[in-house]
């Protein structure tokens, strides 16, 4: 199910929601011989953009995968893609997510 927009939180017992965030979906894969890869969904690899990940996932048991977003935040603005750092900005072939 996709996230939909709403004017305010939802109410009552069986109501779920979440915040959205602007970010760039990725797949963290660290590999059976150890190996860590960050890849976006259309295949472009990420691993340089985010080495302080790339290091995390060192940590995780071999032959993982995680599946999830790339967040960039500060003390203003939440998930806010239009601030990402000059590192992904450079390179203009990978649409956020």
């Amino acid at each position: 199910m996709l996230s939909q927009l709403a004017s305010r939180v939802p109410t009552g017992a069986q109501r779920l929601y979440e915040p959205k965030f602007d970010g760039f979906r990725e797949l963290l894969r660290r590999s059976s011989d150890g190996l860590v890869r960050l890849t976006s969904c259309q295949g472009k690899d990420l691993t340089d953009w985010f080495p302080e990940l790339a290091q995390a996932g060192k940590c995780l048991p071999r032959s993982t995968v995680l599946d999830g977003e790339i967040v960039i935040a500060d003390a203003e603005v939440v998930g806010c893609i239009d601030r990402a750092p000059t590192r992904v900005e450079r390179d203009l072939e990978l649409s956020p997510v």
